[in-house]
């Protein structure tokens, strides 16, 4: 292998790849991965901190606060690093930057396969040649775009192949087939569906043993037959499927799923990778040269992946709505083996009517990759959608998408192009000025680095430039909130506030996509799942309708928070919600009203307000039980009838100091304006100066004053931030309530004075 060929390869189809990077997640699969990740870099957990609403079936352990991934581990790994570098670097968006992942391993991919190619002894061209058709004219090329875990999968696979045939050609050098079983284990980490790709050493080892009579057929029969009980043992399908029902069921998805795979017009792997279709030829004339191992290796990976994926996913075979044939990707690199005889004839003596439909079928093929990566995925199912309404009938894509041509994916994502959206990352922010040229520079210098390795060598660092300067100029992304004033601001007080211990909580995914891309601290963040109960929709009722706020909360509330508050010393929450939001029951931020203590708003715009809480249990909302500290506190429209400390009466400088308050409502006297006044609780020192105080609306904004029911008692939580460098001391607590449109405060009923002196309190240092 030319080392000065792979290289320009590499950056090559890297800078081409990046000319046309998306840089964004189209499915919840995309998401759990990076979630991984990046937790991994946090805490060294696939703890799903993000996503934990796209898989609510998953356990949560007993040291965890959301689940954890129950997917193979090694593209997290191998992602993290990446994380790492976006955390590090300023305005790089970590998201973004770990999009570039798949953009490596496709480049790295066609490397392999220049490798493999003169491995089997092909000229250079002809193996060079070759890796460029399958990096630009396969469906590897839009899943280089994407997160999906197939582009490593058939990374793995192709480097188990490629190092059988390194120790096929010296058999005594025992090294070459342990690093391939060595490339089989990343593939089962990569995918459990990798497990089947053992299949490819053990290949090489018959052939090996082929001398040997008949050993070696009654090795690999024994192989085999011991590689499907691991794998149905692996998968759990023994259990699943040796029932009559299931057993017709499993024979129903794998007849519907090999012709979708092979022979449909609208979903088999020969649509979306037109030039592959040349490759049936070339196995021919593999199998005329005699070279049969080189013939039934791509068969079998091919066969294997076509048959095995509806055993293993049921109705799960179609592989959701990300592009084309996604389970069989893994198996492109290995068609494309087939493609070499053709190639090198195409470089000698094809005739001129053969050249010319070869780069007709090309040309066709690299048309269908534009196609594409024009538009995000996505639109093929909202394209569907409004068809289903159009026609009054349901339209999807595992069955009129595959077979009637009129919503075939291609034919359905052209006809939108130029009415939906761009999914190309510089058309999104119109900065096609500045990546268009570097990456051009970058695949100039690759091209030039084919005759002069010093070239090679600069095209690398003028890849890397690339990557650095077109991530800093994509940083603003809209599709991450990148243009939201609000949530750039509401970052820069989370990152000023947060300390050790703190805990960030998203209220929702509305504001998920900015967190992921642009939170970099080190602190944990938590999406938390959005409840049944919140209106989503303004135009459509919540899925749980009650008037009961426990009711409206998600079950598992109670148990995820409370985790939480084990872990951590604050939590600040940003939400897109306020209390003048309209049609929004903020049933979250409720929750934690009721059930733990509100401290205070950092900031608070149209739609971004950040919170903190004090992770501190809230003695229960219904009464009894009364409160410890008793009272009889008049002011007028409402009496103080008693308070709790759950945290005693003495504190430490820094800690919260948390107070519920219990009310009885008497109903607004004649000479009180109805009006939802303030509660001030004020600590305050022998001098009579405050050093910590909180001014809020009763309940964390959810019922003031004016909606209480005369003779209803009401609990009202808060929690007060001592100060970090507050003096060792006595100090008393004060209660006011204040009339927030001038400040003044009410006086009291039953006493003199305007404020009461709930308590004293001990305070130590630090």
């Amino acid at each position: 292998m030319n080392a000065r060929i792979a290289l320009s390869l590499f950056v090559g189809l890297s800078a081409l790849y990046f000319a046309v990077f998306t840089g964004h997640p189209v499915s919840g699969d995309e998401r759990l991965l990076f979630d991984m990740a990046r937790s991994l870099t946090i805490d060294g957990t696939f703890e799903l901190a993000l996503s934990a609403d796209q898989r609510p079936g998953f356990a949560v352990g007993p040291h965890e606060i959301m689940p954890s991934a129950e997917v193979e581990p090694l593209q997290a790994y191998l992602s993290a690093p990446l994380v790492l570098l976006a955390r590090a670097l300023p305005e790089i968006g970590v998201m973004h930057t770990v999009w570039l992942f798949n953009l490596l391993v496709t480049a790295l991919t066609a490397v392999l396969l220049y490798a493999y190619g003169i491995q089997l002894g092909y000229r250079r061209k002809v193996s060079a040649l070759t890796a460029l058709i399958f990096g630009i004219g396969t469906i590897a090329f839009p899943y280089a775009q994407l997160y999906f875990r197939e582009p490593l999968l058939g990374l793995c696979s192709l480097a188990a192949g490629y190092l059988t045939e390194r120790w096929l050609a010296a058999p005594r050098r025992v090294v070459w087939l342990i690093a391939a079983f060595g490339a089989v284990l990343a593939a089962v980490l990569t995918k459990r569906a990798g497990l089947f790709f053992v299949i490819v050493p053990l290949l090489g080892v018959a052939n090996v043993l082929r001398a040997q009579r008949s050993a070696w057929r009654i090795g690999l029969i024994g192989a085999l037959l011991a590689l499907g009980i691991v794998a149905l043992r692996w998968e759990g399908l023994v259990g699943r499927l040796f029932t009559p029902e299931r057993l017709e069921r499993a024979a129903h998805n794998l007849s519907e799923a090999l012709a979708a795979y092979l022979v449909s017009p609208g979903f088999s792997l020969w649509v979306f990778s037109p030039i592959l279709l040349a490759g049936l030829i070339g196995a021919v004339r593999l199998w005329h040269a005699r070279r049969f191992r080189l013939v039934m290796l791509p068969l079998v990976v091919l066969l294997g992946f076509a048959i095995g994926h509806p055993l293993l996913h049921g109705d799960y075979w179609y592989g959701g709505l990300a592009w084309g044939t996604r389970f069989l990707v893994p198996t492109t690199p290995f068609l494309c083996l087939w493609l070499l005889p053709i190639v090198e004839s195409f470089l000698g003596r094809m005739a001129r009517i053969g050249k010319l439909a070869f780069m007709a079928l090309l040309l066709l093929s690299i048309a269908v990759q534009a196609v594409a990566i024009s538009l995000p995925p996505t639109r093929y199912g909202y394209a569907l959608a409004q068809a289903s309404q159009r026609e009054g009938r349901p339209i999807v894509a595992w069955r009129e998408g595959v077979w009637d041509v009129r919503y075939q994916p291609i034919l359905v994502t052209l006809q939108q192009i130029g009415e939906a959206p761009s999914a190309v990352a510089w058309d999104v922010l119109h900065v096609g000025g500045i990546i268009l040229p570097l990456c051009a520079l970058s695949l100039g210098l690759a091209f030039l680095g084919l005759w002069r390795r010093s070239l090679a060598w600069l095209s690398l660092l003028a890849l890397i430039g690339t990557l650095y300067i077109g991530l800093r100029v994509l940083y603003a992304d809209p599709r991450y909130g990148g243009d939201n004033a609000e949530l750039w601001s509401a970052l820069r007080v989370i990152e000023a506030a947060l300390k050790d211990g703190d805990f960030l909580l998203v209220n929702s995914d509305a504001y998920r996509p900015f967190i992921a891309n642009y939170y970099k601290g080190a602190n944990p963040a938590y999406v938390i799942p959005t409840p049944e109960g919140e209106t989503v929709d303004p135009d459509n009722p919540p899925a749980v309708i009650s008037a009961n706020p426990e009711k409206r909360a998600n079950p598992y509330f109670q148990s995820m928070f409370a985790r939480m508050a084990q872990r951590s010393r604050r939590w600040l929450f940003l939400t897109e919600y306020t209390p003048f939001t309209r049609n929004r029951y903020r049933v979250t931020e409720e929750f934690l009203a009721r059930h733990y203590f509100p401290s205070e708003e950092l900031f608070s715009a149209p739609y971004a307000r950040v919170l903190t809480f004090a992770p501190i249990s809230a003695p229960p909302m219904r009464v009894p039980p009364f409160p410890k500290y008793t009272a009889e506190i008049a002011f007028g429209a409402v009496t103080l009838i008693g308070f709790d400390l759950p945290r005693g009466t003495t504190y430490r400088a820094g800690e919260f100091l948390p107070i519920a308050l219990l009310w009885r409502a008497e109903g607004f006297p004649p000479d009180l304006d109805p009006l939802d006044y303030s509660v001030n609780l004020s600590l305050v020192n022998a001098e009579g100066i405050t050093v910590a105080q909180r001014v809020a609306q009763p309940r964390g904004t959810f019922g003031g004053f004016t909606t209480w029911q005369p003779g209803a008692l009401y609990r009202d939580h808060h929690a007060l931030q001592l100060p970090e460098e507050l003096p060792a001391g006595t100090y008393q607590l004060w209660l006011l309530l204040t009339d927030w449109r001038d400040g003044s405060a009410l006086p009291l009923r039953n006493g003199s004075g305007q404020h009461v002196v709930l308590i004293a309190l001990e305070i130590a240092a630090r």
